[in-house]
């Protein structure tokens, strides 16, 4: 009647006076003890006894009204605060904890393994991975009986329980480590790779963490190489996953290196005055791209940043392929920042559309000349040069050229075509002068990578040259 009939919130306040009194009790018996003998050892075991006789008194009562998180706080603090099992696995609160979770997988009023999911979801909650991690090996034995069973590579109750429910962040946490500790790495590597993708706004130094125990767990799941191995047919699956791990990191590298770039709040805000690039959350490849390309519509130049911006965001088409994201296109992304890039010296397009020539005195260029200083001339160039030392692993951010030099979205190029950037708009009649800026700079690219080519090329040569001229005069 006092709590309206609310039985939770009795059980909590009748829970909370008795763990009180009998924590008060421990200490009592900790402080006389140690006053009358000095010894921390025997202060400690007096504590203990007396707390093992009122707790169990409180234990009982959270048993049979089926408070489970009073349970669960008697065991843990009879380690925690009394050092229970210190020396004595038997006599330690854990092994009680897991006693009880046998007896409980299956109470009436309860689901099945409803408190072993409770005390693991505490445990998860409070850090205590070492804990968890004896509580998922727990009573494994061969025939997959207990809790957990199974053994190494089996399935068992505790196997189903973690693996019931993957949407619970704190279950999925757990499935992981009990599939790494059961020998199934595999396994291991698409859980943690689920667990790192499910929240969008979680830390962003958890998701890398999580990414990176996923690369490793892959690792250990790689097949042997070896032809005889009836395994090697396995690497497939084993270079998708470790490409989309990649994929991922790369992603959050981006991410980074945007939050380097807004180094102020001014820098980093977006249209309606948010920071989400210097947040802690993680940001999805459609956020990144939209950030990247409001921040080159928005500059007043071409400068380092906006050109810093424009390659970013044609890393993250590039990169979003291969990490495989549901709902999102690498070329899609690529279409929306080569269309801010070409429109951003839209003055000058137009100038040369209405075949003005400029004054020499004032401006001492050609058109040729000024299609160089263009944002689009600059990305293009340093876009086609990372592509020419194998940066990227796909051509879905890459701006498509026709094998005739124009652009038609050839499809041995692939990438993003520019005829579909601006279907039955204005812009379109500039196709042509676009169309000679990107060849200029793709060509100019590939010289300058054929110069650097040829210098190495030239460096070994000479460099051979001087061996065999050293080895001639050792020999004479």
């Amino acid at each position: 009647e006092t709590f309206d009939g609310d039985y939770r919130a009795a059980k909590a306040v009748c829970y909370q006076a008795l763990h009180t009194i009998a924590k008060s009790l421990a200490a009592k018996a900790y402080r006389d003890d140690s006053s009358k003998h000095g010894d921390a050892n025997t202060a400690r075991e007096a504590a203990l006894q007396t707390w093992d006789k009122y707790s169990e008194q409180v234990r009982d009562m959270c048993r049979k009204h089926l408070y489970f998180l009073g349970i669960v706080q008697l065991c843990v603090d009879r380690d925690d605060e009394w050092g229970g099992g210190s020396g004595d696995w038997n006599r330690s609160g854990l092994k009680e904890l897991m006693d009880t979770m046998k007896e409980l997988e299956y109470v009436k009023g309860t689901e099945k393994l409803e408190f072993p999911a409770f005390v693991l979801d505490w445990l998860h909650g409070a850090g205590k991975h070492a804990a968890a991690l004896k509580v998922g090996l727990y009573n494994q034995d061969s025939q997959g009986s207990g809790i957990w069973g199974g053994g190494p590579g089996g399935a068992g109750a505790g196997d189903h329980h973690l693996e019931e429910d993957l949407s619970k962040r704190e279950r999925a946490g757990m499935r992981w480590i009990h599939e790494l500790r059961s020998g199934r790495a595999f396994n291991a590597t698409n859980t943690l790779l689920n667990v790192a993708r499910m929240d969008s706004n979680d830390s962003f130094a958890t998701k890398k963490t999580l990414l990176s125990l996923s690369a490793l767990a892959n690792l250990a799941a790689a097949p042997p190489t070896s032809p005889g191995s009836m395994a090697n047919g396995n690497r497939t699956d084993f270079k998708v996953r470790e490409d989309v791990i990649a994929a991922e990191l790369a992603l959050m590298q981006v991410q980074e290196k945007l939050r380097s770039m807004a180094k102020t709040a001014v820098d980093g805000m977006d249209e309606d005055g948010n920071l989400p690039v210097i947040t802690n959350g993680c940001m999805q490849p459609g956020e990144m791209v939209d950030y990247c390309v409001n921040s080159i519509v928005h500059s007043n130049d071409n400068g380092l940043p906006t050109l810093k911006s424009s390659l970013y965001a044609l890393s993250i088409a590039d990169t979003v392929d291969d990490a495989r994201i549901d709902g999102v296109s690498g070329a899609e992304l690529a279409s929306k920042v080569w269309k801010v890039v070409a429109e951003k010296d839209q003055e000058l397009w137009t100038r040369l559309d209405e075949k003005e020539t400029p004054d020499e005195k004032e401006t001492p260029m050609t058109p040729e000349q000024e299609m160089e200083g263009t944002l689009l001339y600059q990305v293009v160039f340093l876009d086609e040069a990372e592509r020419l030392v194998g940066s990227y692993k796909t051509k879905a951010g890459q701006l498509a050229v026709s094998s005739g030099g124009g652009f038609g979205g050839d499809a041995n190029v692939g990438g993003v075509a520019l005829t579909s950037l601006w279907p039955g708009d204005a812009l379109g009649r500039f196709r042509s002068h676009l169309a000679k800026c990107v060849t200029a700079a793709m060509e100019a690219a590939r010289e300058e990578h054929q110069d650097k080519e040829d210098k190495k090329r030239a460096q070994k040569e000479f460099q051979a040259s001087r061996v065999l001229t050293f080895v001639r005069q050792c020999r004479n």
